[in-house]
């Protein structure tokens, strides 16, 4: 069965856990997003680069721009 399908026993199970309702504090210990590289806020920078300018380590990544969506 491939990834991304979703069978009829999966959608019965997440259904009935649905009615038994969900425990509200085991929700809430969970954490959220993505966990902080220290003690301080960190903020996310948008920088633009052109291929040559980009590390060797991320230059093979694949990347989309407004002119050549991936």
């Amino acid at each position: 069965m491939p990834e991304d399908h979703v069978s009829e026993e999966m959608i019965e199970a997440w259904v009935a856990e649905a009615e038994a309702g969900y425990d509200v504090e085991e929700r809430k210990r969970r954490g959220r997003g993505r966990p902080g590289r220290g003690a301080e806020p960190m903020q996310v920078v948008a920088v633009r680069l052109t291929a040559e300018e980009l590390p060797p380590s991320i230059a093979s990544w694949s990347v989309s721009t407004p002119h050549d969506p991936r």
